[in-house]
C-alpha cells in the first residue's frame, strides 16, 4: 500500500538553499511519478502596498512568473530526471500558505529548506520550517544547505522508537524504499544506563537483554511493511548514533516520527534536524 500518494509541494523563499531543496524535489518528483507543485508565500503588508501601486493581483502575477523562472533556473543542465512542476504565489504566513496549498494540492509530502533566505545567522532552520514541523497533517521533508543534496538519496534510515505504538514513520520508509529501489534500514537505540561503578557487575545483563527484546520488535514491524528490510539496534544516545549512522553514507535519507502534536516535534527529532547532514523526512502522527 501506498502511504505517500499524492503530489508533492516545495516551498521556496528564491535563496540558493531553497533551489537546492527544489532540485531534490524534483528528482523525487520525478522517481516517485507524482507531480510537484513549487508554492512561495507573499508577505500580506507588502502584497497590499504593491497592490495599491500596481493594481490587484498584478503582484501575485510577477512573482508567479518570476517564480517560474525560478523553477527553470534550478536546472541549467537540462537534466533528464527532474520532473516539471506547477508554480504558485500566494499571500500569507508561510507556513499556514503552504499547508492551504498542500491541501487544495491533495499533497503528501511538502519539501522544504532547513535554513531560509536571511535566516543564517538566526535557528538551525527557518521559522517557516519549524511551523511546518509543529502543524503540518502530511510528512515534511527538511534538506539541509550543502552541496551534497544536489542529488537523490540512496538509501532510507527509519529510526524506529518503540515507545511509540505508531508504525507509520516505518511503513512509509518501506514505501519510499520500494518505490524508488532503495534499501531500507530500520534503526533503533537502546540507552546505556548511567550507574556507579559499583552497581555495574549487577546491571550488566540489562543493555543485553535490551536490545533482544528491541531486535524482537523490529523483526515484528519488519515482517509486516512487505518488503526486505536490514533490521539494526544499536547503545548509545539515539541523536549521535543516528547522526553518525547517516554520516556513513553521504546520500541517506532519514525518517523519523515527530511525536504527538501538543509536544511535536519531539526533543530527539529536534536535535536531529539541528544536527544532521542528510535530510531528515519528519513523520506526523496519523
Amino acid at each position: 500500500m501506498r502511504t505517500v500518494k499524492g503530489s508533492l509541494l516545495c516551498g521556496v523563499d528564491f535563496s540558493e538553499h531553497s533551489k537546492r531543496a527544489l532540485r531534490l524535489a524534483r528528482r523525487l518528483a520525478y522517481r516517485l511519478g507524482e507531480p510537484l507543485t513549487v508554492a512561495t508565500a507573499l508577505d500580506p503588508l507588502l502584497a497590499q502596498a504593491a497592490e495599491l501601486r500596481f493594481g490587484p493581483g498584478q503582484f501575485v502575477r510577477d512573482t508567479a512568473r518570476d517564480l517560474e523562472e525560478f523553477i527553470a533556473g534550478s536546472d541549467p543542465a537540462g537534466t533528464a530526471d527532474l520532473a516539471n512542476a506547477k508554480a504558485r504565489a500566494v499571500i500569507g504566513d508561510a507556513p499556514s500558505a503552504l499547508l492551504e496549498v498542500a491541501a487544495a494540492e491533495r499533497s503528501s509530502m511538502v519539501i522544504v529548506g532547513t535554513r531560509g533566505l536571511g535566516r543564517a545567522q538566526r535557528w538551525w532552520f527557518g521559522s517557516t520550517t519549524a511551523k511546518l514541523l509543529r502543524t503540518s497533517p502530511v510528512p515534511i521533508l527538511a534538506v539541509p544547505d550543502g552541496e551534497r543534496h544536489e542529488g537523490l538519496f540512496a538509501r532510507v534510515v527509519c529510526a524506529v522508537d518503540l515507545d511509540d505504538p505508531s508504525t507509520r514513520p516505518a511503513q512509509i520508509a518501506g514505501d519510499l524504499g520500494t518505490r524508488l529501489a532503495m534499501p531500507v534500514e530500520l534503526l533503533h537505540t537502546v540507552r546505556d544506563v548511567a550507574v556507579p561503578a559499583f552497581w555495574a557487575p549487577v546491571l550488566e545483563s540489562i543493555p543485553q537483554e535490551a536490545v533482544a527484546q528491541a531486535q524482537q520488535r523490529l523483526d515484528a514491524i519488519a515482517a509486516g511493511l512487505g518488503k526486505p528490510v536490514a533490521v539494526i539496534v544499536k547503545r548509545g544516545e539515539p541523536v549521535e548514533v543516528l547522526t553518525a549512522h547517516a554520516a556513513s553514507d553521504p546520500l541517506a535519507l532519514l525518517v523519523i516520527g515527530l511525536g504527538a502534536p501538543a509536544h511535536r516535534p519531539g526533543t530527539t527529532a529536534e536535535r536531529l534536524l539541528a544536527e544532521s547532514h542528510a535530510p531528515v523526512l519528519g513523520v506526523p502522527p496519523a
